[in-house]
């Protein structure tokens, strides 16, 4: 039979003590992944007790390969996607490979909840109609070909555990079967659990407030059980919390966090998952960790790249055997370097997958742009998983563990670090909308963010209770992210600051102060940035033009690039006898020149293949605007100039637009990076995009359209009209490069406001004589060429 145990505490799942069997020898654990198996198994071995731990792609495995004549293959992702990508092709080879892929994951999320297409049928009349219509030719295609997926495995095994007689019986007879740590299961999954728990005792042990709290529609409402406990609650507790300045955990941090991991604490992280670098920012030495690493990813990229660049980036198809030379080609230039192996590794299974793909379809002679894309997710998804571990002579001191796995926590003390760096406390949202969620409630359990969030709450205040709980916390985390606020609800905090350990700085610049500096004549948006961000930052860079960053003479930099593809869209539109590739090469070339950088092939196609692919964002944005508004001045790098109580204000505009009734004005920004969040524009933190509408529009045009737009990813672009009917045209206009136009109802107030800021700002920097070391915000200093050096903090 199958039961849910609920119980009090996650360390009391782990002890097993509500199975009968003392000896435990007939029981089997089942685990989501490699990783919670690796933890739960260690525990148990710890705590002496022999168990068989598996996962369940493990477990699923072994009973099929019981079934005898019944056995049936199991398609992984990568060979579906190699399946269906070509059919789709073959039925529709316009379609993009954004909207393939769109389909096929919400195909197999939809597959999830139930393996009939019919009753998926309300979702798919909600959803846009090139993915409906593409879900529905997957899922036609693989009953056709008789493919059996993942979700459809779950069915057909336990269709085949509850006959009468199966050889998979002797597998699962008389053992104790517990699935356990699981954040998720699928309706399929449950039904698998359901039919083994006929044939032997199959146990779910659950935390029971987690139970008693996670929302119905999730898969623990799919479990009934008769034993919820009444009046579930928790009693606050006092931590205590130091608190970090941001960007400053390292520094201000370090002190603590080794006094408390000598004094026997564990180390415990928000999730999981977490990337190298921010494992690398915790200053703790003898530190054993687990980060994931991709090693392969770079020279695949590389090589899908070098292919995308051959098809001219989907204009053309080029021959397979094309496709075998630019390997070659890599392989050679790859041969002395350190990455041979793994380039040996990509392209083994490379030309295997490429064997494969030739033998599915006569339309696979020629090789296309969408069929590079599709090369390279099977490829991502098929090349090996691996991981960094630090290697020690002896024993290492310190563990990191995360509220994730927190019933593995071996220390009786444990420090709870928390900040920005280390990513969001919550996951996404769903794919689907609320109407489809609606009805995909009544299908079966839906995956749930929320869940995952309340089950590291639950973490915590368990351990608050079973172990002494201390926090480090960046300083307005909760602010920052309110899934902190909602996860420390229950705990009074007792915060204090940190301070930063002494270090000894030279102030190598002092004597370079020259408070007689040159009267203020010229002012530029950048220049004016940088005095708001710190004034020393401005003295260095504009008074004593102090250059300490290597020029590199054999790699591009992010901002050579972003010149570039500047350059790229503003040469498309006045040069008609090129084409786009042309182009970028031409401006490629005059860059790579102008700053004498060599690059290898590899190098130079990848930089190559950026530039055209962010250029055409660019282009198609400023087609469809000119498109919209019609006949108009338009000027590419438009350069100006403005004598404001004689000083020249002066700057240069990537897109100046001016149809009748107003002007468009907009900075093109290679990344993120450069792009101010909503707050920062508002608040005159971030000042480009006001600095030019003041000096080339002022307040007698109408801003029809301003701000900034991503090139790598428009989604994340910010951009403004004062007209919110305007707003909603464009917006629709450019759902196409997923673009989003803001409506700012109050544009006339912040423009004036801006300007009373910037008569302060550039007062205060006509008279400022001492330029201190104040930055606006402490990431500044992050990107700031003297921070090595600079003398901030000190008085001067």
């Amino acid at each position: 039979m199958l039961s849910v145990k609920l119980l009090p505490s996650n360390s009391e799942i782990l002890k097993l003590e509500y199975i009968q069997d003392e000896n435990l020898s007939d029981v089997l654990v089942v685990c989501p992944s490699p990783q919670k198996a690796d933890g739960i198994r260690g525990k148990l071995q710890a705590e002496n007790k022999t168990v068989d731990v598996v996962t369940i792609s493990k477990f699923v495995k072994d009973c099929i390969s019981l079934m005898g004549e019944n056995q049936f293959l199991v398609s992984r992702k990568s060979e579906l996607l190699l399946k269906l990508s070509t059919i789709w092709k073959i039925k529709n080879p316009d379609v993009d490979y954004d909207i393939f892929t769109k389909a096929f994951n919400l195909y197999t999320e939809l597959r999830g909840f139930t393996l009939s297409l019919e009753m998926v049928e309300d979702i798919l009349n909600e959803e846009d109609e090139k993915l409906a219509t593409a879900i529905r030719f997957f899922w036609l295609v693989t009953e056709e070909l008789g493919l059996v997926d993942e979700h459809q495995s779950y069915g057909l095994l336990s269709e085949e555990i509850r006959t009468t007689e199966s050889p998979t019986h002797e597998f699962v007879d008389g053992k104790i079967i517990v699935f356990m740590g699981f954040k998720h299961l699928s309706g399929g999954q449950l039904d698998l659990l359901k039919s083994v728990g006929i044939r032997t005792e199959v146990i779910i042990p659950i935390h029971e407030r987690l139970y008693k709290e996670a929302d119905k529609t999730t898969w623990m409402g799919w479990l009934e059980t008769q034993d919820v406990p009444e009046g579930l609650t928790f009693s606050k507790r006092k931590v205590i919390a130091s608190r970090f300045k941001k960007s400053r955990f390292s520094e201000e941090a370090y002190t603590k966090v080794n006094n408390m991991l000598s004094d026997g604490a564990e180390l415990l992280l928000p999730a999981a998952d977490q990337e190298f670098h921010n494992i690398n920012i915790l200053p703790v030495e003898d530190l054993f960790f687990k980060a994931s690493v991709d090693p392969f990813k770079p020279i695949l990229t590389s090589l899908i790249n070098n292919i995308k660049t051959e098809t001219d980036f989907g204009k053309k198809t080029i021959d397979s055997k094309q496709v075998v030379t630019i390997l070659e080609e890599l392989e050679d230039s790859s041969l002395k370097k350190d990455f041979f192996f793994r380039w040996l590794k990509v392209k083994s299974l490379f030309l295997k997958l490429l064997e494969e793909w030739g033998s599915l379809s006569d339309a696979n002679d020629e090789f296309s742009f969408f069929d590079a894309e599709v090369f390279e997710e099977i490829l991502d998804l098929d090349l090996p998983r691996n991981y960094l571990i630090p290697v020690y002579d002896s024993e290492p001191r310190n563990y990191i563990n995360s509220l994730d796995t927190s019933e593995i926590v071996n220390s009786s003390k444990v420090l709870l670090i928390g900040g920005s760096f280390l990513g969001p406390l919550k996951g996404g949202e769903s794919n689907f909308s609320d109407l489809q969620l609606e009805n995909l409630t009544s299908l079966g359990p839906v995956r749930s963010s929320e869940l995952d969030f309340l089950s590291k709450k639950v973490a915590l205040e368990d351990l608050s209770v079973e172990t002494e709980v201390e926090l480090i916390l960046e300083e307005n985390l909760e602010e920052a992210d309110i899934s902190w606020l909602e996860l420390l609800e229950n705990f009074e905090l007792e915060n204090s600051l940190l301070t930063s350990i002494e270090v000894s700085r030279t102030n190598l610049l002092e004597e370079k102060i020259d408070i007689k500096r040159p009267e203020l004549k010229k002012i530029s948006s950048t220049s004016l940035q940088t005095y708001l961000d710190c004034p020393r930052k401005y003295y260095y860079n504009y008074i004593e033009k102090i250059e300490i960053d290597p020029k590199m003479t054999e790699s591009i930099q992010p901002f050579q690039l972003g010149l570039i593809e500047h350059a790229v869209i503003g040469s498309f539109f006045k040069n008609t006898k090129m084409d786009l590739r042309e182009i970028a090469i031409s401006e490629l070339n005059k860059q790579l020149a102008k700053d004498q950088v060599q690059l290898g092939p590899v190098q130079y196609q990848e930089a190559l293949y950026e530039i055209i692919m962010l250029s055409q964002r660019g282009i198609r944005f400023v087609e469809i605007i000119t498109a919209h508004f019609g006949s108009g001045q338009t000027e590419f790098e438009k350069k100006f100039s403005h004598i404001v109580d004689g000083i020249e204000h002066r700057g240069s505009i990537d897109y100046f637009f001016e149809p009748s009734g107003g002007q468009v004005l907009i900075d093109f920004k290679r990344s993120g990076g450069g792009i101010p969040s909503v707050g920062d524009f508002k608040e005159y933190k971030k000042i480009q995009a006001w600095y030019y509408i003041n000096h080339v529009s002022g307040s007698n045009s109408e801003a029809l359209l301003f701000g900034y737009l991503n090139l790598k990813d428009p989604s994340a672009s910010l951009l403004y009209s004062e007209d919110k009917d305007l707003s909603k045209e464009l917006k629709n206009l450019l759902s196409d490069l997923d673009v989003k136009i803001s409506h700012l109802p109050k544009y006339t107030e912040l423009l004036e406001g801006y300007c009373v800021e910037e008569n302060k700002l550039v007062q205060s920097l006509s008279n400022d004589e001492v330029f201190r070391a104040d930055p606006l915000k402490d990431n500044v200093c992050g990107y700031c060429s003297i921070k090595y050096i600079c003398d901030r903090g000190m008085d001067v």
